[in-house]
């Protein structure tokens, strides 16, 4: 009731020509009604006068939205009961004496499986995570999910598979699933909890297709908030490709 009554307050408020209805599908876009630009010194005291209050109202629209948004009822909470599982289609994993060898890239060459520990997945060195980290096991695994590679793939990017450095690529679960705190077993008894995103970086553009400094650094703007994720190790097991992601928590 309280939305309602506000949004009547700014109808009011909101002159009837700031408005525009909706446009019907199919139908091509309107032209824009722009009046001809005029210097200040043409422009009267009435017009820039105007053109304040113009722009105060829009301010005062812009808040009021955004009040609103947040009495916007909140989405259904997260049950990890009701996820799908998913599966890995991809281990990979790049041992130490890959890691800064001439001519090296992110990508992590494919492995049948392994054994993630502690610290991470066996045979894997991450440069990072054991020089500046020491080891920190909030960044032991990382993850990615085939719906990423996907949309990349759709907007352009040759992006490869492992190309991203992910260790775990995982299939039929929609990367929105991971967020930090929720928890996954993967395979028998791994156990894996979300503790942030991967940041894109400029060691993105050792990959031969983002060479040039230009394409590189439009490919981690696109690719922020979407690189995939990190995970600490909760419970150690045995992973291969194949095995089960089940959301627990």
């Amino acid at each position: 009731m309280t939305t309602m009554i506000i949004r009547a307050l700014l109808l009011t408020l909101v002159p009837a020509a700031s408005y525009v209805p909706a446009r019907p599908a199919g139908a091509p876009p309107a032209r824009a009604n722009v009046p001809p630009a005029v210097s200040d010194s043409e422009a009267s005291p009435r017009d820039r006068a105007r053109t304040v209050r113009r722009n105060a109202l829009d301010d005062l629209v812009a808040t009021a939205t955004s009040f609103l948004d947040q009495l916007a009822p909140a989405p259904a909470a997260y049950n990890a009961s009701n996820i799908k599982p998913g599966q890995v289609v991809r281990c990979a994993a790049k041992p130490q004496n890959m890691s800064r060898a001439k001519g090296w890239t992110t990508r992590k060459p494919s492995v049948p499986g392994f054994l993630i520990g502690s610290t991470g997945c066996g045979y894997d060195y991450n440069h990072y995570r054991e020089t500046v980290m020491r080891g920190e096991n909030e960044r032991a695994v990382s993850i990615l999910t085939t719906d990423i590679l996907g949309d990349l793939r759709a907007e352009g990017w040759p992006v490869g598979v492992g190309d991203l450095g992910e260790n775990l690529f995982v299939d039929d679960m929609a990367y929105a699933t991971f967020a930090i705190g929720r928890r996954f077993k993967i395979g028998a008894t791994a156990v894996l909890e979300v503790t942030e995103p991967i940041a894109p970086c400029a060691y993105l553009c050792t990959l031969p297709y983002l060479e040039q400094k230009w394409r590189c650094a439009d490919f981690i703007r696109t690719l922020d908030k979407r690189r995939g994720w990190y995970a600490k190790v909760v419970a150690t097991g045995q992973v291969s490709v194949g095995d089960s992601v089940v959301a627990i928590a």
